[in-house]
């Protein structure tokens, strides 16, 4: 549990080597629940790449339960340390995200309503049933069981997807964001090529909101 600034995170440190097939949970394999920084070396693995780890992207704030299940390729090795909770970088008035994982308000960035933006280079998004992925960045409001907030009356302001697009479509370059108390926000950066690629969150003034 997170309560204010007080933060009790269970996790211990361990280190994950393929190959694991058993499918045994966190429990059976005796290591600890909780938030967790992760390094994967190696080649990429299907084991907790639902938010876009991989070997150029780390991903903080990982939250690991009981429960979840142990499956890792072979050649693949993945470092779990309680995770850090550092605040995020701020580039003139916007908070920096340079990760995958989960953030916490008002311990990592200060809860309020933001604008989200990005730099660096996406894979385009093209429109052919036989093209590859292009890369797609999204930042949800999520509770700790890991449950994606419904939409308020607010559009977009709990669920926020970036990307390039080919053609008549051009993609989606922005968004809105309301970063809420006991909340996390859940951020998925998936096939981020480019290591510079971040999200920015500029917070939203009422001066700014009222133009």
């Amino acid at each position: 549990k997170i309560h204010g600034k007080n933060i009790k995170n269970p996790a211990r440190s361990f280190t994950l080597t393929g190959p694991i097939n058993s499918g045994k949970s966190l429990k059976d394999l005796g290591y600890m629940p909780g938030f967790y920084d992760v390094h994967l070396t190696g080649k990429n693995t299907q084991f907790l790449s639902s938010n876009g780890l991989s070997n150029s992207k780390d991903e903080y704030g990982r939250l690991l339960n009981n429960t979840d299940p142990i499956n890792l390729e072979d050649g693949t090795k993945i470092e779990f340390t309680p995770a850090k909770f550092a605040k995020l970088k701020r580039q003139g008035q916007s908070y920096v995200v340079t990760n995958p994982g989960n953030y916490l308000p008002d311990i990592q960035i200060p809860a309020g309503e933001y604008q989200v933006t990005y730099r660096g280079n996406l894979i385009s998004q093209e429109v052919s049933a036989s093209a590859k992925a292009g890369s797609v960045l999204s930042l949800s409001v999520t509770t700790y069981e890991g449950t994606v907030i419904p939409k308020s009356t607010q559009e977009d302001n709990f669920n926020v997807t970036l990307y390039e697009a080919q053609g008549k479509d051009s993609g989606n370059d922005k968004g809105l964001l309301s970063v809420q108390k006991n909340r996390l926000v859940t951020v998925s950066m998936m096939n981020v090529v480019d290591k510079n690629v971040a999200i920015l969150l500029t917070p939203i003034t009422k001066s700014s909101n009222s133009k």
